[in-house]
């Protein structure tokens, strides 16, 4: 300091070096005292010179979780039983733990001879008892044989699991199982992290374990694989930052890289989005590549439009005609398969952008819509008690009304499947019929025949109003916006329509 002289006494305090040591050997039951420089005793505790550490008192156990000192139920030694109560340390069993209790938990752990396990969301507090290079403990804290199946088991989490399974000769720890050591083919199998051997030629990533946890064996194993040239094919990555994963660098003779790090056929329909060098364009693939929005896509190369074989979308896709599979596409794109010999429509119905193949039978069923033109088709009598999701397209009303049934949004529904005078149709979210006498008012959208039936209501009468069927006798009184809406409102003896247009009770003197 530049005025050291000038401080009274020329006094100079040193921080000597072993004093910054018993700040790093603070336990965890101490702090640092930034005057004294020395660690003190926090959360109840004194200093206890035989331990040479900060010790609870008699009847009092050390909380991790509130950083003190909280009382025990147990004696010391003992721990406490979620079915047992009291039970010494020393017992060689394992028994179950009130996970939610923290003073449960802080008694187990006050044990040196037990660690806390997990099994099927059931706390353990299970006993050390495996022998070391033999054996190792499993969730519910039995000891298993090292030797034993070669599937994985699932290890204890604690490092007391951990190590025991470590020093198997034959097993390592990795992502939570204790697995059998595995030698795959070398080159043309890998490790997953179930102790699988996995081909090299998968084209998708496969978890290998644990990022930090990863065994070496997982990694060499990926690592060494090649493809059929010989060529290593394969890389290590942790880039979604938890699994460590063995993932395709270089595809196979006739297939590209996807942007996804998936292999995809040169043969594929559809177009998939690449980096450089994917190997779209390759003389052996045969495709092209395009961009569109900035983004890079592989596309097939060639897409025989003759009349009802493919179809070529506007991104480079080219899907057969015949295909089951839903694809994005415009009503133009669609319409392009043409028809089939028979004369029907091959390609017909665009649901919300999707290209589906018309397989109902005219007059006989109609489509579900389900905003991917799922290819299923419900029979004319429908579902739900007489209505289905057919969709708003022109093919999916005129298959429903080929049937002799009417839409209202976006259902198909049959005119007789309500009784008529006891039950009306509601709509949207009510699919179902719903009896006259139902108390509050329901969403009956406007289509005709859903109005026709609520005012057929002979059971207790009701009237429309906008998009609801109402009782007469409710206490609401919505607005009737159009002629048709007032005289279904008077209808009611009870009701009329006042100046503001509003349908409400008549008021009778007493």
């Amino acid at each position: 300091s530049t005025d050291i002289c000038s401080n009274p006494d020329n006094d100079m305090t040193f921080v000597y070096k072993n004093d910054l040591g018993e700040r790093r050997n603070c336990s965890s039951k101490g702090f640092f005292n930034l005057e004294t420089y020395k660690c003190d005793c926090a959360g109840g505790t004194y200093f206890n010179k035989d331990s040479k550490d900060c010790t609870c008192p008699a009847g009092h156990i050390w909380s991790e979780v509130e950083r003190k000192c909280i009382e025990s139920r147990c004696a010391p030694g003992e721990f406490e039983a979620l079915d047992g109560g009291c039970v010494s340390c020393d017992d060689t069993s394992s028994y179950k733990i009130n996970k939610e209790d923290e003073n449960a938990v802080a008694l187990c752990n006050a044990c040196s001879n037990r660690y806390i396990t997990s099994h099927q969301g059931t706390q353990i507090c299970a006993y050390k008892k495996c022998e070391k290079t033999i054996s190792f403990p499993s969730p519910e804290g039995i000891c298993l044989d090292c030797t034993g199946e070669t599937i994985s088991y699932i290890a204890s989490s604690s490092e007391y699991g951990q190590e025991y399974c470590n020093a198997c000769p034959n097993r390592h720890y990795n992502a939570g199982k204790c697995t059998k050591n595995i030698t795959c083919e070398d080159g043309k199998t890998f490790i997953d992290n179930q102790g699988t051997c996995i081909d090299c030629s998968i084209t998708t990533p496969v978890k290998i374990g644990v990022k930090e946890e990863t065994h070496q064996n997982e990694i060499n194993a990926c690592l060494a694989c090649k493809n059929k040239s010989g060529q290593a094919n394969r890389t290590v990555s942790d880039k979604d930052g938890y699994y460590t994963e063995c993932i395709k660098t270089v595809c196979e003779e006739g297939e590209f890289m996807g942007a996804d790090g998936v292999c995809y056929s040169c043969n594929h329909v559809s177009t998939i989005s690449v980096n450089e060098n994917s190997g779209c364009t390759h003389t052996k693939c045969g495709r092209i590549e395009n961009q569109i929005d900035n983004v890079r896509y592989c596309a097939p190369g060639t897409c025989d439009t003759t009349t009802g074989k493919n179809v070529l979308l506007s991104d480079g896709s080219c899907y057969p005609c015949n295909t089951k599979t839903v694809f994005k596409a415009t009503q133009d794109e669609c319409d392009a398969c043409g028809k089939r010999e028979d004369g029907e429509l091959q390609r017909a119905m665009i649901d919300n952008g999707w290209c589906r193949l018309n397989s109902c039978t005219y007059g006989e069923s109609y489509p579900l819509s389900n905003g991917r033109g799922s290819d299923l088709c419900y029979n004319c009598e429908g579902y739900y008690e007489g209505n289905g999701a057919c969709g708003n397209s022109d093919f999916g009303v005129s298959y429903c009304e080929a049937c002799g049934n009417y839409v209202a949004d976006g259902r198909c529904y049959t005119p007789t499947s309500c009784n008529k005078g006891s039950e009306f149709r509601a709509n949207k979210l009510y699919y179902f019929c719903t009896a006259c006498d139902y108390s509050d008012k329901i969403d009956i959208g406007t289509h005709s025949k859903h109005r026709e039936m609520c005012t057929s209501c002979v059971t207790t009468p009701r009237f429309f109003a906008e998009n609801y069927c109402y009782r007469c006798d409710s206490n609401e009184a919505p607005t009737a916006s159009t002629q048709e809406e007032k005289d279904s409102c008077t209808k009611c003896p009870n009701r009329q329509v006042d100046t503001n247009n509003q349908c409400v009770l008549i008021q009778t003197e007493n």
